[in-house]
């Protein structure tokens, strides 16, 4: 008998740390630091605690103080991932650019090889690939204590949790049509691209939500099961998530563009138009 929070989240490291050295080495870069160090695709960090987060699920059900607790260990994992180690690496590539110009300019240093590892955090996709991984992984490893959890996906959501997904998805499908409008009277053609892909993600997502809601009410059986639902809702997440990521440095750039565009134009003389000869 083995115990499951201990001999899966270790596995799952084993694995996932495996996939990372060989991600790398045909991306090209051989190093057998990645059989153990932290960085790079996937996040083994975001496998190991979600992993532990999924079996604490599918062992002692989503209600257990257990799971809460791994899941809101995961979520501060994650997080420091993203922000203070991945920060932390940002700013040893900046000591080791620094100390490669005082080397350029010769200038004597106490330890001459000197240099910062600088992959010690993680970018919002390694991180997504290491929790879908570590998902997987805990499910496939805890595959006897799945049936519960798969009959909860199965069942019908009750009345309150219907008007609850009712609700989002007249927030998305209303929302997209008032976003659009707006964005596309700013007469920006940066923002009235983002406003369409919005549009498009808003209507896809609140339609289908809106579909699952009328069937579970029907009682239609394949279209009303709670697993449409959340399928729904990550779906959202991950695509709101790569809109926001996409857009997040291109928009700003574009706009600048067009507000020097439009500044430049103020001052040039219009074209005159041409008279058509009679």
């Amino acid at each position: 008998m083995f115990n499951p929070y201990i001999a899966v989240p270790v596995a799952v490291w084993a694995i996932t740390q495996l996939a990372k050295f060989t991600v790398t080495a045909i991306r090209g870069n051989l190093d057998l630091r990645y059989l153990y160090a932290s960085g790079g695709m996937p996040s083994v960090h975001s496998a190991v605690v979600c992993s532990l987060a999924t079996t604490a699920l599918v062992v002692d059900g989503y209600s257990s103080h257990l799971f809460g607790f791994t899941l809101i260990f995961a979520g501060i994992v994650m997080y420091d991932s993203l922000g203070v180690r991945r920060a932390a690496g940002e700013q040893g590539a900046a000591i080791n650019m620094i100390v490669a110009s005082l080397r350029h300019d010769k200038v004597r240093l106490d330890k001459p090889d000197l240099e910062v590892r600088e992959v010690l955090g993680h970018k919002p996709d390694e991180v997504a690939v290491g929790a879908l991984v570590g998902i997987i992984l805990a499910l496939v490893f805890n595959y006897q204590h799945i049936s519960p959890l798969t009959t909860w996906l199965g069942a019908i959501p009750g009345r309150i949790e219907l008007i609850v997904y009712a609700v989002i998805a007249g927030i998305l499908i209303i929302g997209g049509i008032i976003q659009h409008q707006l964005l596309r009277r700013r007469g920006s053609e940066a923002l009235s691209a983002l406003s369409r892909r919005l549009l498009f993600l808003c209507e896809t997502i609140g339609v289908l939500m809106a579909v699952f809601v009328v069937s579970a009410f029907e009682r239609v059986n394949y279209l009303s099961m709670r697993f449409y639902f959340l399928a729904s809702i990550l779906a959202l997440v991950i695509w709101g998530s790569w809109l926001y990521l996409s857009n997040r440095h291109r928009l700003p750039a574009a706009l600048a563009l067009e507000s020097e565009a439009a500044r430049k134009e103020k001052w040039l003389p219009k074209p005159k138009k041409k008279r058509k000869k009679r």
